[in-house]
């Protein structure tokens, strides 16, 4: 199941999935969002500058809601 989301946000959003479980981990070891920078340059494509906000947020956004639903519900077992 987190297999499938993981490629469910990546495809959805053009990310190569090395480097968006490379966020998550970095993530998930200290807590902070990754950069705009990071994140960029994990897309395929890389988008237009007028873009790059509303993308960075969204793709932010899921990463902290995949990590919330995934990772933190595992110190519950």
């Amino acid at each position: 199941e987190k297999e499938s989301a993981l490629n469910a946000i990546c495809n959805e959003e053009g990310l190569d999935r090395n480097k968006f479980r490379r966020m998550i981990e970095s993530f998930h070891f200290d807590g902070k969002e990754p950069l705009r920078e990071t994140v960029v340059a994990a897309l395929d494509t890389k988008p237009k500058v007028v873009q790059r906000k509303k993308i960075v947020e969204r793709v932010i956004g899921r990463l902290a809601s995949f990590v919330q639903t995934f990772d933190d519900a595992m110190g519950d077992i």
